[in-house]
């Protein structure tokens, strides 16, 4: 399944990225403003 994840920089999707990412195999897209400045890049290169 995909999961679209809106304002993923800000607390609550980092929240629900972190744990979708521990508790599912769920497929995750992540949209965020100024994303490689605020998203941690470990984690975008997990995803990708």
């Amino acid at each position: 399944m995909k999961i679209l994840i809106l304002g993923a920089a800000g607390q609550i999707g980092r929240m629900l990225t972190k744990d979708l990412l521990e508790q599912t195999d769920n497929e995750l897209v992540l949209f965020a403003r100024n994303a490689s400045q605020r998203l941690n890049i470990n984690l975008i290169k997990l995803l990708w």
